[in-house]
């Protein structure tokens, strides 16, 4: 891929992500700039978790805004990993304006608690439509090709569970051939073994891909 194509299509999105209004949060990407905002109106509370802390809130509200503003094709959300359950929450408020969207979480449970368990302590301003969310306390290999099995419509994967290379690869390798054309493949520590499995990933699909904070975020064509 071009080194010109890529930055048209930054330049295309950022375009796209200019449009939302309020923007608070400017992300410099290289020699790219994303922006990652929401209106006021529609800002997400969040009191914290009893066993969280604010590490990872900015990259979270990150997630929150691009899920909830960009152009994205019809279809659901996957994630890999919830631990404590701070991106399930965000996730999950992101889809609330967007009924006909679900969320499926892979997660095995973290510490002594359930995912369920941990997903309950959050306190958050809006009801969070917990109807549409689909949780598999299974490992992210078994699950995931029994989730392309049911032929469900993929619009955004997010990677946070296993950060090893094996399962690394595998899950983006998965959600290559099942997120929709137009929908977007993301990672959160992506740069665990040095980038590894990302960097590999990128140079078997010579596609674009803009990093937000130690997330990456990519669209397929």
């Amino acid at each position: 891929m071009g080194s010109n194509h890529a930055r048209q299509e930054a330049n295309r999105l950022k375009r796209e992500l200019v449009g939302w209004g309020a923007v608070q949060d400017i992300i410099q990407c290289s020699d790219r700039t994303l922006f990652c905002s929401s209106s006021a109106s529609d800002r997400i509370v969040v009191e914290p978790h009893p066993n969280e802390d604010d590490a990872g809130d900015r990259y979270q509200k990150m997630l929150y805004a691009l899920l909830r503003n960009v152009d994205m094709p019809d279809g659901d959300i996957v994630e890999t990993g919830m631990r404590w359950g701070m991106s399930t929450v965000y996730i999950l408020a992101a889809i609330w304006h967007q009924p006909d969207r679900k969320l499926h979480t892979f997660e095995c449970g973290w510490d002594h608690y359930t995912a369920a368990e941990q997903l309950d302590k959050w306190k958050t301003s809006v009801e969070l439509p917990t109807n549409r969310w689909y949780l598999y306390e299974t490992p992210s290999q078994v699950g995931l090709p029994e989730l392309a099995a049911r032929e469900t419509k993929i619009a955004w994967f997010h990677h946070d569970s296993d950060h090893s290379y094996e399962c690394q690869s595998f899950e983006y390798d998965w959600a290559w051939r099942n997120v929709v054309s137009g929908g977007f493949i993301s990672s959160d520590d992506y740069v665990w073994d040095k980038g590894r499995a990302w960097n590999e990933f990128v140079a078997r699909v010579q596609q674009p891909w803009w990093k937000v904070g130690h997330m990456a975020v990519m669209r397929k064509p």
